[in-house]
């Protein structure tokens, strides 16, 4: 095995081995530092990739040598903040004036980086695909996925301080009751039919639930779930309505989800709950719910839960139009009370909802749980519909709001019978829809905490969202007359999608034999493929060299999108020595590296037939993608390893 990918400069010019790399003792990247050794070498080859090196000739190798020993010399993380700030202040002061012309104020610091004439061309000729390079440069490591334990201590720091928010907030009663009428309104009674739940892919709080096998041997439920859900006027097993797993289940599930610390970015980790197993089982049955109850009703116009394309679609077209407003929130999840909830939603929704609520959270390093405000947070199945279905409420309050005139701190009590005609008639049918009556709102789109609302009412909407405990990230929204917008990652800018590339590789996990973690892995292919798909080709060359060094094994090359690999436009020959003819299939077949589940010895879960047919019967109900050959079970990347395998020959 090599000893790992070299970095090449300037056709040869200047060359080191990514190992030979040396950091000086001070910045001490312990467990980071062959990730961020990666990090350095691709983020100096990304300078190779500028849009001008067609026209002007790749960059002088004296500027990227000094990028390059910049980031070696001095702490990378102060780096990447560097250039994040000025991204910042690149985004909020670019605006649009009238159709053909804007206003701007110059970025000084943009003077100082290694792409500052892309940045002068791109104010001189507004072409797109330089400001797209610009902003991959300044957010290059926003995402990179650095382990710090002081990470961790912030995340609860910043948990602890919502919850004490939550717990002193009152809530202003016309608010509720309009919100009340609104989601009575838009929402049709919910169908619980069928009960055919699931597990979802995510660990789960038991310590003793290793595996997916683990998961369906170990399924409990508790006193609660066995009453919202198999008292006999529920649901009926003799007509087939009812799961016969579920029907089956012991006693003895808990209660109590696990608050867990995960890296989000450079500067900070993200909190996640692990739900206990039975309620999560429980979850994803409410989630499909919930989703069928937003297809069939008044708000599917607004939500869709399976395509973040709408609102990164609608982000495109406000930037063009400046008539559609971005707003991002901060710990949105984490944020939702559960005393909103109890006001807002209808009594059959919120019988459900509060019974496959964990009301506790054992915290890292404690014994006893500890009783939480937040209705739930991320981690389970249940939080990101609920988001949507609130925020798309609190839209549709700031435009009968703003319709009648009502000043941002002035709240309003609008009944059943005025909410149903203004969802009818008070909005566009499709965003950008100008043509029709100036009193018509651009109908918002809501994924997650990723709100678009029309720019007359987002002040409305703001004001809203704070009364309700509801922070904005201002430096994440963009509205008015700005030139941006940015929903679910898509950056536009006058009609045009600028969206940067990240380096999004996850955090080298190395085992003992030198192969990484299969996730890892992943990552890693889909980083290559993103690369080349925004054109960046010797950047995503370098990461190929990575991928290559990791095994003896060949990578598989693919010119097919739907197949795992590295994707190509015309595929190079296979070796002899790395084919076979499969007579069985009557195909040929190449060896190459691929990632398979790993194999439980003699172990099969008692019920694994019983529920891969219900998972089948779910799938036939929902349209819902289930696992090919009857598996029936989700497999989490930790399940997974490294392995040869054959693979159709193209």
């Amino acid at each position: 095995m090599s000893r790992g990918p070299f970095l090449v400069l300037a056709r040869g010019a200047f060359e080191i081995q990514v190992e030979d790399i040396v950091f000086p003792p001070s910045l001490a990247y312990g467990v980071n530092e062959s990730f961020v050794k990666v990090f350095i070498c691709a983020y100096t080859k990304f300078l190779e990739d500028s849009p001008l090196s067609a026209e002007c000739g790749d960059k002088p190798l004296r500027l990227i040598k000094t990028f390059f020993y910049r980031l070696v010399n001095n702490n990378i993380a102060d780096e990447i903040k560097r250039y994040s700030r000025i991204a910042d202040s690149l985004l909020n002061y670019e605006y649009t004036t009238s159709d053909d012309a804007s206003t701007s104020i110059f970025v000084d610091d943009m003077r100082h980086t290694p792409v500052f004439k892309e940045y002068f061309l791109w104010r001189q000729t507004g072409r797109p695909e330089l400001i797209k390079y610009v902003l991959s440069f300044l957010l290059f490591g926003k995402k990179l996925q650095y382990i710090d334990p002081e990470f961790n201590a912030t995340a609860l720091r910043g948990w602890r301080e919502v919850e004490e928010r939550l717990r002193t907030l009152k809530f202003d009663a016309k608010d509720v009751e309009t919100l009340n009428n609104i989601l009575s309104v838009a929402l049709p009674r919910l169908n619980t039919d069928f009960l055919l739940p699931r597990f979802g892919p995510g660990k789960v709080s038991e310590p003793s639930i290793a595996n997916v096998y683990d998961k369906l041997e170990q399924l409990k439920v508790d006193r609660r779930l066995r009453y919202v859900f198999h008292r006999p006027t529920s649901f009926r097993l003799d007509n087939g309505t009812c799961s016969d797993l579920a029907g089956s289940l012991e006693d003895g599930s808990i209660n109590v989800s696990r608050l867990k610390f995960v890296p989000k970015d450079i500067t900070k980790s993200r909190s996640i709950c692990m739900e206990p197993n039975g309620y999560m089982f429980y979850q994803q049955e409410v989630h499909r719910w919930l989703q069928a109850s937003i297809r069939t009703g008044s708000f599917g116009r607004f939500i869709n839960l399976r395509k973040q394309s709408l609102n990164r679609d609608a982000a495109i077209l406000g930037s063009k139009t400046l008539r559609i407003d971005t707003l991002d929130l901060s710990s949105a999840s984490d944020s939702v009370h559960v005393e909103l909830v109890r006001r807002i939603f209808p009594r059959d929704y919120l019988f459900y909802l509060l019974g496959t609520r964990t009301s506790k959270v054992l915290i890292p390093g404690e014994r006893e749980p500890v009783t939480v405000n937040k209705f739930a947070p991320m981690g389970s199945a249940c939080c990101f519909p609920v988001q949507c279905l609130i925020f798309t409420a609190v839209c549709v309050y700031a435009s009968m709001s703003h319709s009648i005139g009502k000043t941002l701190d002035e709240s309003h009590v609008f009944g059943p019978k005025e909410v149903a005609s203004f969802i009818k008639s008070g909005f566009f049918r499709k965003p950008g829809q100008s043509s029709e009556a100036s009193r018509r709102y651009e109908p918002p789109r809501v994924f997650g905490d990723d709100i678009l609302c029309d720019t007359r009412i987002t002040d409305h909407v703001v004001a809203i969202l704070s009364r309700l405990g509801f922070h904005v990230n201002e430096s994440k929204s963009f509205r008015g007359r700005q030139s941006f917008r940015e929903s679910c990652g898509v950056y536009a800018w006058k009609g045009y999608d600028v969206t940067p590339i990240r380096f999004r590789l996850k955090s080298f996990k190395i085992r003992n034999d030198f192969r990484w973690d299969p996730s890892c892995f992943a990552s890693l292919i889909e980083a290559i493929n993103n690369f080349g798909d925004f054109g960046y080709r010797r950047c995503a060359g370098f990461l190929i060299q990575l991928a290559k060094s990791l095994s003896h094994e060949r990578i598989k090359f693919t010119e097919d999108r739907n197949v795992f690999g590295i994707w190509v436009r015309h595929k190079q020959p296979v070796p002899d020595t790395a084919l076979r003819y499969n007579a069985n299939w009557q195909i040929t077949e190449e060896k190459t590296l691929g990632i398979v589940p790993i194999r439980y010895k003699g172990f099969k879960p008692n019920k694994l037939d019983s529920y891969t047919m219900e998972q089948w019967w779910r799938s036939r109900i929902s349209s819902e993608f289930i696992l090919p050959l009857g598996r029936g079970l989700l497999i989490r990347p930790q399940e997974t390893r490294i392995a040869p395998v054959w693979s159709r020959c193209e």
